[in-house]
């Protein structure tokens, strides 16, 4: 939900649960998972704002306000066909869906949470690109301006190895620059630039009702696979 984010991935398997949702139809088994996974994670989004509501921190406090009302659960399927995986995410979420009070002030949940990297102007993690790179990384992007439409129109189950394509066909025309951005890259990994500390309030409220939410999750998938049965 955020261009910077905290992770925190589990795989739930319950053989319970896996013996119910077999008794139901897919479409209609997806459709238990979706809810279940909504109410599941319901009770970790209401922590989460709390958290950032009461979160002591220097800056505006309507800064703390918009990050609160952008976090928001996210339920969707991770991939085509009736046999995909229901992925449930719940996090603070940019651009227009957070709402239009929030105007981007939530965007700054990722250096609250954890922190960032300064550079000072004569470290190497920025040094210029050669005249080489810097020609090549326009011909990198024109590249990929050019082909990356069609792609994304391809079918869903052709889309992923299509940009895949595109991405290599502009890095096979552009070693230099590629070459270039990789060291920068890991200039920044390694660089002794001053390191601003985040307070990790998501990952800690998520770690300590992940127990909780997945057991949660268990029951309202019972619940919701039995009243399917029943035609409810």
């Amino acid at each position: 939900m955020t261009a910077t984010k905290v992770t925190i991935k589990t795989q739930f398997i319950d053989h319970n649960v896996r013996k119910a949702l077999k008794n139901l139809g897919p479409k209609v088994a997806q459709n238990v998972l979706k809810r279940s996974m909504r109410k599941a994670l319901d009770p970790m989004r209401k922590a989460l704002r709390q958290t950032w509501l009461s979160a002591n921190y220097r800056g505006y406090p309507w800064h703390r306000q918009e990050i609160a009302n952008a976090t928001k659960v996210d339920v969707r399927r991770g991939g085509g066909g009736t046999s995909a995986p229901i992925l449930g995410r719940v996090g603070v979420m940019y651009g227009k869906s957070a709402g239009a009070n929030a105007s981007g002030r939530q965007k700054i949940w990722h250096l609250l949470e954890g922190g960032f990297r300064h550079f000072g102007g004569k470290s190497s993690a920025y040094k210029n690109f050669s005249s080489t790179a810097r020609a090549e990384r326009d011909n990198y992007r024109a590249i990929i301006k050019q082909n990356r439409p069609a792609a994304l129109k391809a079918p869903k189950t052709e889309r992923a190895a299509r940009m895949r394509a595109v991405f290599a066909a502009a890095r096979d025309a552009a070693p230099t620059f590629v070459v270039e951005r990789d060291i920068r890259s890991r200039n920044r990994a390694s660089s002794q630039s001053k390191q601003i500390a985040g307070s990790g309030r998501s990952r800690k409220v998520v770690e300590r009702l992940m127990q909780k939410t997945m057991q949660n999750l268990r029951d309202y998938i019972l619940l919701e696979a039995k009243a399917a049965l029943n035609g409810k």
